[in-house]
C-alpha cells in the first residue's frame, strides 16, 4: 500500500458562498494549503492482512500516489512523483530496477500479456490536482 506524508492545513471560518460548477469544499481555503514540497515524502507499505502488521517499508522522497501492481512472480510496479517507475522484490522491498518516465507517476500501472509476451504500461505526466509537478503526458511499455 502506497502513503502520502504531505500534511495540508484545512481552515474553518467564514465560508464563500455556493456558486454553481465552482468546487465547493465547505471550508474557508478551498482544498486547503499544502506543506512546502521540501516537507513531502512517502512510503510503500507491505501490511500482513491476518496480522495487520507492517511486514517491511520503504521511504521514497515524494508522495506516493501512483497505485501498486502486484504480480505472480513476487514483484511490485509502482511509481513516485520524481517520475521513477519502480520495480520492487515483493518479499522485501528491495528495488529490482527503476527507469525515470520523465515526468510524475500518480496513476495505475497494468501487466497485461499479447501474443504470448508479458508487457508492463505506466503513464506519468501532469498529475492535476494539488500535486505542483508538471510533465508531459506519456505512455511508456516495458516488454521481455
Amino acid at each position: 500500500m502506497n502513503a502520502i506524508d504531505w500534511c495540508t492545513l484545512f481552515k474553518l471560518g467564514t465560508v464563500p458562498r455556493w456558486s454553481a460548477m465552482v468546487p465547493y469544499t465547505g471550508l474557508a481555503n478551498g482544498f486547503g494549503t499544502n506543506d512546502p514540497v521540501s516537507q513531502w515524502s512517502g512510503w510503500i507499505n507491505a501490511i500482513d492482512p491476518k496480522t495487520r502488521q507492517f511486514v517491511w517499508r520503504v521511504h521514497r522522497p515524494t508522495p506516493m500516489y501512483a497505485a501498486i501492481s502486484a504480480t505472480a512472480g513476487h514483484v511490485l510496479f509502482t511509481g513516485d512523483l520524481n517520475g521513477e517507475f519502480l520495480v520492487l522484490n515483493a518479499d522485501d522491498g528491495k528495488e529490482l530496477y527503476s527507469f525515470n518516465t520523465g515526468g510524475p507517476i500518480a496513476g495505475g500501472i497494468i501487466t497485461y500479456e499479447r501474443g504470448g509476451k508479458q508487457y508492463v504500461a505506466v503513464t506519468s505526466g501532469n498529475s492535476g490536482g494539488s500535486i505542483p509537478l508538471k510533465g508531459s503526458p506519456t505512455v511508456v511499455v516495458f516488454g521481455e
